[in-house]
């Protein structure tokens, strides 16, 4: 939950930063903190319950920063 506060908060602070265009790499954190966080503890939540191995729980997450990032 701390990750979405700092997604937030970091998509604030460079919009209040005239002229400021963040490196790519800061832009896909930031997204994947604000807007995949809630799918990705979902889908940690699933893995864990259905006892998937860490290879696979791994994946689905990786998927899942993925599909945030595009949303």
């Amino acid at each position: 939950m701390t990750n979405i506060h700092a997604g937030q908060g970091w998509d604030i602070h460079w919009h209040n930063k005239k002229n400021y265009v963040p490196r790519e790499s800061q832009y896909f954190h930031m997204v994947e903190n604000k807007t995949g966080v809630l799918p990705r503890l979902l889908l940690r939540m699933i893995c864990e319950l259905t006892s998937q191995d860490k290879e696979t729980s791994d994946k689905v997450v990786s998927f899942m920063n993925k599909l945030g990032s595009v949303f």
